[in-house]
C-alpha cells in the first residue's frame, strides 16, 4: 500500500482514506470470489519468525478486499501466522484474531504491535554489549590462514554410531551412505540403518565462517581444538549453568507428546528426553545468557519482541538444523545424521538486523505499512469504539466472547485434518515462555491421541457452530482449505454444512495457486498434479436446505458426466482433481458422507480407463494399453489464448504477468495445471531476458508482423503431451483472439458486446467483457429464439437493440454459423441485424460457396450474411468492420 505524507491520525481518518481508494459495495448482496490470486512470497512481516503452513499474503489481501470494506470486522477464528490480520489492518478493516495456541496469538500480536524501533535497537545494543564477546569465546577457532583465533559461524557434528553388526563405532560423516539412512559400515562393510544403530553422542567433523582479522573465508575440518571446545561444554554445563545462575526448561518431551510415537521414537532413539536436549550443551549456554539478558528488560513490548527474537533464534541453533541457511525445516521433530551448531550470537544478531528474515526489518515493513492503525483492544466493545482495531483472542474458537451477528465477514485458513500438529510443534518454543496450551480442542486428526476424523468433524462442527452465531445475516465464511485425504474433505464440508453454511454451486470453490520458482518448478513439476488450495466460499443461511432425494443411476450419471468433463479438459485427470469438481454436487445434495475415493472408482470403471495414476476415455488408450495421441486439449488452447492474448498487447510480460493472468481467468473446473502452463509457455514463447517472455513470433523472418496469425486450414496435430511434448498453433487460440479483436472493434464503435454463453463459460475475462442481456420480454423474442441467439459467439447491442452478430469460424463447418443466423433472422424479421461469418484466409472459397448455396440464396441469406476474414480484423485499432466486410455476389 502506498502511504504519502498526509498521515491520518485517527481510525476513522484511516478508514476514509481507505473508502477513497477502495470505494463502498453492499456487502449482503455480494457473490462469491470467482478468481484465484497469485501467490506471492512472504513479505518481511512473515518472515520474522516461523510458523507452521502459513498462506500466500496475496491471497488474504484479495479475499479480504473482495469481501469486506474499509472499516469492516473480521474475523479469524484460527489466526494461525497471522496473515488475516495483518493484511487486514494493511487495509483498514478491524480485526479479531483468535486461535487455540498461545504461540500463534503471540506471534500474530508480536507483527503488528506498534513499538518504536529506535527503542528496539537500544535494548538489542545493549543486550549486545553485556554478550557478545562471552558467547562468541564459545565458539572460536583458529584461522588457518593468519594463525589467529576467531568465532565461527558454524560447527557441523556428526553422530558417532555403532554397527549393529560388528558393534564397530564410528562418525556417521565418515561412512559411505548407500541410500537414505542407509551407511556402509568401515569394517565389515555390512550396510546398517542409522536409525536402528545405537547412538554414542555426536563430534565436531568440520568448521565454516568467516576470519574476523584476515577476512577469509573459513572451511577446514575439525582438529583436537575444535573437539575438545566441544567435549568441555558437554562436560562442565551444570556447573556452568549454576554458576551464572542460568535458566532454561527441564520438560520431558513425553510429558507433553504422550500419544505422538512416530515423532517420539525418532528423537528419543537419539538419546533426546527433555527439550533441551534438542540443543548442544555449548548452544543451551549461549541461549540461556540472551534469555537471562532478556529478562531484565523493563518494557513490556521491547521485552516481548526480544523473546519474540528469541524464539525464533531457537529454530537456528537447535540440532534440528542441518545447514546454515536453513533452520527448523520439518512439520515434526527430525535429527540429521550430521547437524549444524550454529553459533548462537551470530543467529541472534542475524535474525535481529542482518538478514532478509531479521526482526527489524519485518518490524519496518509493519510499521510502514499498517502506520499507526494497529490500536490494541481489550474486549468487543472497545473494538467497536472508532478508536480500536484489534482484538487477539488466545481461546478455543468453541466458544468466542462475542455478540451475535456482529461480524461481517469470517476470513481464515483451518486447520487440515492432521496435515499440522500444530500445538505439539509450538511447544519447542513455549517450553520456555511458559503457561499451558490447552490441546483437548485442538482440531486435528491424530490417531495416536485417538482424534479420528469423526472427532476433528465434531470440533470443526462446534467451531463453525460458533462462526454461525456471530456472522452477520446471509454473509460469508471463506478459508483457504488443502488436503488430499478425501474424508477430511468430507469432513470440513459436512461440519460447515451442518453448521448452517452453503457451498455456494457459483464460484463455492475455486482453485488458489501455490506460491513457487517460476524458473525452476514449472518444467519439473510432476505430471498431473494438483497443488496449491482451493478457496472455499459458505454463505450464512437463515436455514438449512432442503435434502433432494436423488436416485443412484442419476447420482452415477452425474458422476460420469462430471469425471468426462474433467478428462476431456485435461486429456486425461487424476481423481483427486475429479473429485474436487464434484464436492459442491455431493455437499449440496447430502451425498458427500457418503462418498470417498473408493466410493466414486466404481461408477469411473464403466466408462474410463486408469493409466498410471490418471483416468482417460476408453478410447484414448490403444491394444497394448498405452495412451494414444490426443488431438485437442482444451486446457492448453486456453491457456494459449491467454498468453497470447497478453503477449500481443505488452509484446513482453514477466511470469507473475503471465500466471496472473491465467490464474484469474481460469477458474474452478477449468483451472490450469503448472505442468500445462509450462508446455504451452516453452511451444509458444521464449525467454527474452532473465525476466520476461516474449512469443517466439517476434523477431521471425517468417513472420514480420507480431500479429501474425496462422490461416492454413488443417487438422491441428496435437499429440499427447506427455508423450511428444510437441504441438503446432491451436485453432482454439485464434477464435477466442477474434472474439477479443471485436469486442474492442465494437468498443470504438460505441456498442456494447455480448459473448455468447458457452464463451462465456472459457474465461473470467469473457464473462466481465460481455454485458449481461436481461430476458427475452425486452428483445421481444420468445424464450426459445432467446436462448439460441444467446449462443451466437458475439452481438454488438445498442440498448435493447441487436446492431450485429458474429460466428467466428475454425475447423468447423461453415454450415454452423450459417444456420446460427437463419434462426437469428427468423426470431428478428424487423430488426436490421448485420450478420458476418470470420474465417480463416483459406476458407473464403469455401465459405462463399456456403452462403451463396442454392438453399441459403432461395432464403435471400447470401443478401444478409457477409464474412470477414481473419487477416482483415487482426489486433490492432481503426479497424472499420463494414469496410472489411465481403459480400457474396
Amino acid at each position: 500500500m502506498s502511504l504519502n505524507n498526509d498521515k491520518p491520525k485517527t481510525t476513522e481518518e484511516f478508514i476514509k482514506k481507505q473508502i477513497k481508494e477502495e470505494g463502498i459495495k453492499d456487502l449482503d448482496s455480494l457473490k462469491p470470489i470467482d478468481h484465484g490470486t497469485l501467490a506471492k512470497p512472504h513479505t518481511a512481516v512473515y518472515k520474522m519468525h516461523r510458523y507452521f503452513a502459513r498462506r500466500p499474503f496475496s491471497v488474504f489481501n484479495e479475499l479480504i478486499k473482495h469481501y469486506s470494506n474499509p472499516g469492516s470486522i473480521i474475523l479469524d477464528p484460527f489466526c494461525g501466522g497471522g496473515v488475516t490480520v495483518v493484511e487486514a489492518l494493511r487495509l483498514r478493516r478491524k480485526v479479531i484474531g483468535v486461535d487455540l495456541n498461545p504461540m500463534a496469538t503471540f506471534i500474530t500480536k508480536m507483527e503488528v504491535i506498534d513499538v518504536d524501533l529506535n527503542e528496539l535497537e537500544k535494548a538489542f545494543k545493549e543486550i549486545e554489549k553485556n554478550v557478545k564477546d562471552e558467547i562468541n569465546k564459545m565458539y572460536l577457532t583458529t584461522c588457518s590462514r593468519c594463525k589467529k583465533e576467531t568465532p565461527i559461524k558454524s560447527i557441523i557434528r556428526s553422530y558417532v554410531v555403532e554397527c549393529t553388526k560388528c558393534k564397530n563405532k564410528a562418525a556417521i560423516s565418515e561412512l559411505k551412505k548407500t541410500k537414505n539412512g542407509i551407511y556402509q559400515c568401515k569394517k565389515c562393510k555390512y550396510p546398517f540403518s542409522s536409525s536402528k544403530s545405537k547412538k554414542i553422542g555426536f563430534i565436531p567433523v568440520k568448521i565454516e565462517g568467516n576470519c574476523i582479522f584476515c577476512k577469509k573465508e573459513i572451511e577446514k575440518e575439525a582438529t583436537d581444538y575444535d573437539i575438545k571446545k566441544a567435549q568441555f561444554y558437554q562436560n562442565k554445563f551444570e556447573e556452568i549453568i549454576k554458576k551464572k545462575k542460568l535458566w532454561h526448561p527441564k520438560i520431558k518431551i513425553k510429558d507433553i507428546l504422550k500419544n505422538w510415537k512416530p515423532e517420539m521414537n525418532r528423537i528419543l532413539k537419539k538419546d533426546i528426553q527433555c527439550y533441551h536436549q534438542l540443543f548442544s550443551e555449548r548452544n543451551l549456554i549461549a541461549l540461556c545468557t540472551i534469555f537471562k539478558e532478556i529478562d531484565k528488560i523493563k518494557n513490556k513490548e521491547i521485552k516481548e519482541l526480544m523473546l519474540f527474537l528469541f524464539t525464533e533464534v531457537l529454530c537456528w541453533t537447535s540440532k534440528m538444523s542441518n545447514d546454515a541457511g536453513h533452520g527448523w525445516q520439518h512439520h515434526g521433530y527430525w535429527l540429521p545424521d550430521t547437524p549444524y551448531e550454529n553459533n548462537v550470537w551470530h543467529m541472534f544478531n542475524k535474525n535481529f538486523i542482518a538478514g532478509n528474515s531479521s526482526l527489524m526489518k519485518g518490524k519496518r515493513y509493519s510499521h510502514s505499512e499498517i502506520n499507526g492503525f494497529y490500536k490494541e483492544a481489550k474486549n468487543f466493545e472497545e473494538l467497536v469504539r472508532k478508536d480500536k482495531t484489534c482484538l487477539i483472542i488466545n481461546c478455543s474458537s468453541t466458544n468466542i466472547s462475542l455478540p451475535d451477528k456482529s461480524i461481517d465477514i469470517i476470513i481464515t485458513d483451518p486447520p487440515y485434518g492432521g496435515n499440522v500438529n500444530y500445538i505439539d510443534l509450538s511447544k519447542f518454543w513455549h517450553v520456555w515462555l511458559n503457561g499451558e496450551i490447552n490441546r483437548k480442542e485442538e482440531a486435528i486428526v491424530n490417531k495416536h491421541e485417538r482424534k479420528t476424523n469423526q472427532i476433528y468433524r465434531n470440533l470443526m462442527f462446534k467451531i463453525f457452530k460458533e462462526c454461525y452465531r456471530i456472522l452477520k445475516p446471509n454473509r460469508w465464511m471463506v478459508m483457504t482449505f488443502h488436503n488430499k485425504d478425501f474424508a477430511v474433505w468430507n469432513a470440513l464440508h459436512l461440519a460447515a454444512h451442518d453448521a448452517g453454511f452453503i457451498l455456494s454451486e457459483e464460484d463455492g470453490m475455486i482453485y488458489q495457486p501455490p506460491i513457487q520458482n517460476y524458473t525452476q518448478t514449472l518444467h519439473t513439476r510432476t505430471s498431473g498434479s494438483m497443488l496449491g488450495d482451493f478457496v472455499l466460499s459458505f454463505q450464512k443461511a437463515e436455514k438449512k436446505p432442503a435434502i433432494k432425494m436423488i436416485e443412484e443411476i442419476e447420482i452415477g450419471n452425474k458422476v460420469r458426466k462430471i469425471a468426462g468433463e474433467t478428462i476431456e479438459y485435461h486429456g486425461g485427470a487424476k481423481l483427486s482433481t475429479i473429485y474436487m469438481r464434484l464436492v459442491p454436487f455431493l455437499l449440496n445434495n447430502g451425498l458427500l458422507h457418503k462418498f470417498g475415493e473408493k466410493d466414486i472408482t466404481p461408477f469411473l470403471k464403466k466408462d474410463f480407463v486408469e493409466k498410471e495414476g490418471k483416468w482417460y476415455f476408453k478410447e484414448n488408450i490403444d491394444e497394448n494399453g498405452e495412451v494414444k495421441p490426443i488431438e485437442y486439449v482444451p486446457v492448453e488452447a486456453r491457456i494459449e489464448y491467454l498468453i497470447r492474448s497478453l503477449l500481443y498487447e505488452r509484446k513482453q510480460a514477466t511470469m507473475d504477468d503471465i500466471l496472473s493472468a491465467i490464474f484469474s481467468n481460469l477458474i474452478n473446473g477449468n483451472a490450469a495445471e503448472y505442468e500445462e502452463i509450462s508446455r504451452v509457455l516453452n511451444r509458444i514463447a521464449e525467454k527474452k531476458d532473465d525476466r520476461n517472455w516474449q512469443l517466439k513470433e517476434i523477431g521471425s523472418q517468417a513472420q514480420q508482423q507480431i500479429l501474425q496469425f496462422i490461416e492454413k486450414r488443417e487438422k491441428p496435430k496435437i499429440a499427447q503431451p506427455h508423450i511428444t511434448g510437441e504441438k503446432l498453433t491451436t485453432e482454439e487460440s485464434i477464435h477466442d483472439l477474434m472474439i477479443k479483436q471485436l469486442v474492442a472493434l465494437g468498443e470504438d464503435e460505441g456498442y456494447s458486446s455480448h459473448i455468447g454463453q458457452t464463451e462465456q463459460r472459457k474465461y473470467v475475462e469473457f464473462r466481465k467483457m460481455s454485458i449481461p442481456m436481461g430476458n427475452n420480454v425486452q428483445y421481444g423474442l420468445n424464450r426459445q429464439a432467446f436462448d439460441i441467439i444467446r449462443e451466437i459467439d458475439l452481438l454488438w447491442l445498442k440498448g435493447d437493440t441487436i446492431v450485429a452478430a458474429f460466428e467466428i469460424e475454425k475447423s468447423t463447418t461453415i454450415d454452423s454459423g450459417i444456420n446460427r443466423f437463419r434462426n437469428l433472422f427468423a426470431a428478428t424479421p424487423n430488426q436490421n441485424i448485420s450478420a458476418y461469418i470470420v474465417i480463416p484466409d483459406n476458407r473464403e472459397k469455401e465459405t462463399k460457396n456456403k452462403i451463396g448455396s442454392l438453399a441459403n440464396r432461395k432464403d435471400n441469406l447470401h443478401k444478409k450474411i457477409k464474412y470477414l476474414m481473419f487477416s482483415g480484423i487482426k489486433i490492432k485499432k481503426g479497424i472499420k468492420v463494414e469496410e472489411k466486410a465481403k459480400e457474396v455476389v
